[in-house]
């Protein structure tokens, strides 16, 4: 239901067509969600994924708007929420008219399975204030409300920024056009663009018709010798000579007839005309009375709250000596209060000190002075022993070294095995094999590489997957996974100009593409892992994945480059256990552990780690076999050195152990000698303790209150603050019932310019219906008018012509003339026919070319056709170009004018950033060229720097947004929009220009009370914040809030209140005192109970809900 306006609060801060509330229902990720917009900046914070672009393609969807506009999904279906069979989008708008409920505009997207063909199909279903309606009639309202959708200087959805940064000078200026010139400044335009066209083409038909006309001329002047000759001997000449006269005035006759009828018609319509005319003076009458009282009921409302303002300004004296005593009062008591309680906490502290005395004294009672020597005697005994324990440390740390040497000299040996295994595992053959079951190519590519390594400079390495040698089969399905396929097959070459010569050989030779990769700079021996391994040992981590094959060094570099093989942890199934913790405490984005892959994601916004996985398959290339006896008898003697190996290390972790202990019982003899020492002089460390807590006690007792006198003392002021607070409420009684009186006359005066302001739109509105009708008829009157001036143009050349071909004039003739005209056919069919019958006659008698005569008639008619439609070309030429002239004196100025303005803004706006900016009227060198007019914007952004024109080659990303934010903003005070909206423009800015332009948004909204919102998935913090902002805040997640609208002060003097509360309370009141109460928490309504929270986040539905 669309609420009355006026009836929520703030109401009056809205403009006409201002978004007052949205409301979804299974749109997108959003299963019910509400949002009550303020008046003035709305910002619309979120995380990324948390649905803010989805509030920006409501608001274009629920406006009429096509999905395309939103930049996102051009298929209706993919705006309903999944699961769902509809989605609801409903917007309300303000309505300016007073006591009006609020404009009201609802579109049902509806799926609905089709009985022909099966196929899911998608409709809309539009309610305009209640009443169902369609796209077309919502479309034409919103522009009513100078809503338009389609522009992006009013919306800009986060999938079209770099749509609008990409706009050329043309598209810039439609929409400028559009979103800042007045009503008529756009259709002019196109106007002016259409005649332009027109006029151009007629240029082009008038030259064609003077070149048909001068080439018609030439072929008549070579035609008349031989007609001369033909009608000499033509006896019926002169019958079809009368004929042919004739003919011509019976045209214009009929002409004339017609013309005479349009002439009546005009006559009509003018006195019509004369009539209405003499109706719009009262109308007019009318309107100017009704303007007269409401300016005079206007002045009365003025005169009235100047009387009103004039009394609270009298009565602010008062409110400020009252606040003034409140405060006296409320200090007093505090200074009294401070007062008690420092005396009750010296008397605590006093009697601490005199408690710690009496301790320090008995200490010092039982101190025997007597053992002194004694304690001599402990503490040389403690050194003998710390010496012995030295030596055996001594001993064990060598016995510690030899296992050592031990250790390493068994890896070795082992190594040497595995050197010996790798040398027996001939496997390249195989290896070939899967190389054309990968690459069919790239196998070719190998065995030509093999028969021409001498036309190279350098090395070029076979296809990667021929050169990895690892260490244990199982291990391979590591490797396979974390290299890609094209890598595997991909050449190395070590020299750039070997690739370009390896490629284009085998492009010639087989004319097909194989993957050939240039081998970077680095040793693989630079490349090494950014974590210790055996840090991670407790979580089952054992190795990294390039430590689990070996490759010649630059192919083991180029992998360790391209897929960060050095940085990949692999673990086994003691680290999916416990893969949770180790997520948590390791930097790792990629873990590979027996069977699952594990890819970890960071949010740059808010650091929350996003997790996906996948089981790792089974290695199709790399697991090849090879001698199984021989490789058994290595593997076995690999097993003993690693049996070997292992003993040592179990004996060199009991060595440590052992050291560990020795090193601990000497720790314990060192803090025994420290103790020994300290007992040693305990009895003068106590005799100074005694003396400080004495000295303590005694200032203790010189700062004791007199609290008797504190308390008359305090008393006796609050006696006299209330004496006066009394005085003060009596005297602002009496005044502020003076100005319930004048608020009274002034209700009477608004009534009285309301009553006014209604009588006056009434009037105007029937004077604008007759003026209306009054032009209608005038236009009427003209187009009859030219229609009349083109039948006297045609008659009078019909009788031009017809006393052309004649020689005289029908009404001004011999009597001879006369007579033979009378004879002759009175219509042109008869005419005709007798014509063809003379020259049938002619054509028996005369052996003749009658088709030279005809021909030459022909062209005569057609030279005078042409040169009347030249002439009406002309004429229609020189109305087309009055009309563009006209139109051009009323854009062009206009347009002149709002750009000055938006350079002007724009110009102030860049230099508060310390930049600088120009907007300027682009013109063609044929400035008659008006299709291709335009907006050129220059931007600046450092001092070495000229004035380049906005593109995506001359400007980052972050300096491309804050121009076209900052270009927004310019034409903001010249626009007439109820609203504006503004997808994550922000992105790409650095810090300052963010703050600036925060900065600037929140200024001028304010300045102009335009309504406007701002969507980002962060802000900088610190921000000026105000009144007049409204912030919505989305959230979504599995953790429980805080319900910071609902949490109770404690007292200060409560002491069960825990650290936690303490610390909550202060967060709130930092967040209260820096953006006040005017924040919106979006989030869905409970599923079950329908319940609609009315403060403070709530815990998410199902895991997945939005708050």
């Amino acid at each position: 239901m669309a609420a009355t306006n006026g009836a929520a609060d703030g109401a009056v801060a809205f403009k006409n067509g201002n978004l007052v509330r949205l409301l979804l229902r299974d749109f997108m990720t959003y299963k019910k969600v509400e949002m009550k917009a303020g008046p003035n900046l709305n910002l619309v914070l979120g995380p990324n994924g948390t649905g803010k672009s989805a509030l920006v393609c409501s608001i274009i969807i629920g406006l009429g708007g096509e999905p395309s506009t939103t930049g996102r999904s051009g298929h209706l279906g993919e705006y309903i929420r999944f699961g769902c069979d509809s989605a609801l989008v409903e917007i309300e708008l303000y309505n300016e008219t007073p006591k009006a409920k609020n404009y009201l505009i609802q579109r049902v997207i509806q799926a609905k399975q089709s009985h022909s063909s099966g196929k899911t199909e998608f409709t809309s279903h539009f309610k305009l204030n209640g009443k169902d309606s369609n796209r077309t009639h919502v479309r034409e309202f919103t522009r009513q409300l100078n809503i338009n959708v389609d522009n992006l200087c009013q919306f800009l959805p986060q999938e079209r920024v770099v749509e609008f940064v990409k706009m050329d000078r043309k598209t810039l200026l439609e929409c400028t056009e559009k979103a800042a010139g007045d009503e008529h400044m756009y259709d002019t335009h196109i106007q002016i663009v259409d005649l332009t066209k027109q006029i151009k083409k007629l240029n082009s038909i008038n030259t064609d018709l003077t070149t048909q006309i001068s080439s018609a001329s030439e072929q008549q002047a070579r035609a008349e010798e031989e007609l001369r000759r033909i009608e000499e001997r033509d006896k019926y000449k002169d019958e079809i000579k009368w004929l042919t006269k004739k003919r011509p005035w019976i045209e214009y006759e009929d002409k004339r007839v017609e013309y005479s009828a349009a002439k009546d018609s005009v006559v009509t319509k003018k006195e019509e005309i004369t009539k209405l005319s003499k109706c719009l003076e009262p109308l007019k009458k009318e309107v100017n009375d009704s303007r007269k009282a409401y300016t005079e009921s206007q002045t009365q409302r003025t005169a009235a709250l100047a009387d009103i303002k004039k009394m609270a300004k009298s009565i602010e004296p008062y409110k400020t000596k009252i606040e003034d005593t409140f405060e006296k009062i409320t200090d007093t008591k505090n200074v009294y209060f401070d007062k008690m309680k420092a005396e009750k906490q010296r008397q605590k502290k006093l009697v601490t000190l005199q408690s710690d005395l009496r301790e320090l004294e008995e200490q010092f009672q039982t101190v025997d002075e007597e053992n002194k020597e004694n304690f001599d005697q402990q503490i040389r005994d403690v050194v003998r022993d710390m010496t012995a324990l030295n030596e055996n440390i001594s001993k064990t740390a060598q016995q510690r070294m030899r296992l050592k040497n031990d250790s390493e000299k068994s890896v070795s040996n082992r190594n040497e095995c595995e050197n010996q295994r790798k040398k027996i595992e001939d496997v390249l053959g195989k290896r070939l094999d899967k190389l054309r079951e990968l690459d069919m190519n790239a196998a070719r590519a190998y065995e030509w590489l093999e028969n021409n390594k001498s036309r190279f400079k350098g090395t070029i390495h076979p296809p990667i997957m021929t050169q990895i040698n690892m260490i244990r089969t199982e291990w391979s399905k590591y490797v396979e996974s974390a290299v890609s396929r094209n890598d595997l097959t991909a050449f190395i070459c070590e020299d750039g100009a070997d690739l370009r010569a390896f490629t284009d050989a085998i492009k010639q030779e087989f004319n097909v593409r194989v993957n050939v990769v240039l081998a970077p700079n680095q040793t693989a021996d630079q490349f090494v892992p950014d974590f210790d391994v055996r840090k991670y040992r407790e979580y089952g981590i054992f190795k990294t994945i390039s430590e689990m094959f070996t490759a010649p060094d630059k192919v083991m570099a180029y992998l360790c480059k391209a897929a960060h093989l050095h940085k990949i942890p692999v673990g086994d199934q003691k680290t999916d256990q416990k893969i949770e913790q180790l997520m948590k405490n390791s930097p790792f984005r990629r873990i590979y552990t027996d069977r699952t892959q594990y890819i970890i994601n960071v949010s740059r916004y808010d650091q929350q780690k996003v997790t996906s996985s996948s089981v790792i398959p089974e290695a199709r290339f790399l697991n090849l076999t090879i001698n199984e006896s021989q490789l058994n008898d290595i593997k076995r003697k690999i097993v003993e050195l690693n049996a070997q190996i292992s003993d040592i290390s179990r004996k060199g972790r009991e060595v440590d152990q052992s050291l560990a202990e020795l090193n601990a019982n000497l720790n314990d003899l060192k803090n025994r000698k420290q103790l020994l020492e300290r007992k040693k002089n305990e009895k003068r460390v106590l005799e100074a303790k005694i003396g400080e807590k004495k000295e303590q006690i005694q200032r203790m007792e010189r700062q004791a209150m007199d609290l008797v006198a504190a308390k008359r003392k305090a008393e006796d002021a609050l006696k006299k603050l209330h004496d006066n607070q009394l005085i003060l409420m009596t005297a602002l009684t009496k005044s502020i019932g003076e100005c319930v009186k004048a608020n009274d006359t002034k209700l009477k005066a608004v009534l009285c310019e309301t009553f006014s302001r209604n009588r006056l739109r009434k009037a105007e509105k029937g004077l604008a219906t007759a003026a209306a009708q009054f032009d209608d008829l005038k236009n009427e009157l003209k187009r009859l008018e030219e229609s009349l001036d083109q039948l006297k143009r045609v008659a009078k050349d019909l009788r031009n012509a017809a006393k052309e071909a004649s020689g005289f004039d029908v009404n001004d003739c011999s009597a001879e003339v006369r007579e033979k005209f009378d004879a002759l056919p009175n219509t042109l069919e008869e005419i005709d026919n007798q014509t063809g019958t003379l020259k049938l006659r002619m054509n028996s008698i005369l052996d003749a070319d009658e088709s030279v005569r005809d021909q030459y008639n022909q062209r005569r008619r057609n030279i005078e056709k042409h040169r009347r439609d030249l002439e009406a070309r002309k004429a229609e030429l020189t109305a087309k170009q009055t009309k563009l002239d006209e139109l051009k004196n009323q854009w062009l100025p206009s347009l002149e004018e709002l750009i000055d303005k938006i350079n002007t803004n724009f110009g102030n706006f860049m230099a508060r950033l310390n930049c600088a900016g120009d907007v300027s009227l682009f013109k063609p060198n044929d400035e008659d060229m008006y299709d291709e007019y335009g907006i050129s914007i220059k931007v600046k952004f450092r001092e070495t720097e000229q004035l380049r024109e906005l593109t995506s080659f001359h400007q980052s990303g972050g300096e491309r947004s804050v121009s076209t934010m900052i270009y927004m903003i310019a034409i903001q005070e010249l626009t007439k929009v109820p609203f504006r909206c503004v997808d994550e423009i922000n992105q790409g800015m650095d810090e300052n220009n963010e703050r600036s332009v925060f900065d600037l948004i929140s200024e001028t909204s304010g300045r102009n009370n335009s309504q406007y919102f701002l969507f980002s998935p962060k802000l900088l913090s610190d921000l000026q914040y105000t009144e007049e902002m409204t912030i919505h805040v989305i959230f979504n997640g599995p953790y429980m809030e805080y319900d910071w609208n609902r949490l109770e002060i404690v007292d200060e003097d409560d002491s069960d209140e825990d650290d936690e509360s303490v610390g909550i309370r202060s967060s709130v009141d930092r967040f209260r005192e820096t953006i006040g109460e005017r924040i919106q928490w979006l989030r869905p309504h409970n599923r079950k109970t329908n319940h609609r929270w009315s403060g403070g986040p709530v815990m998410p539905i199902n895991g997945n809900s939005r708050v």
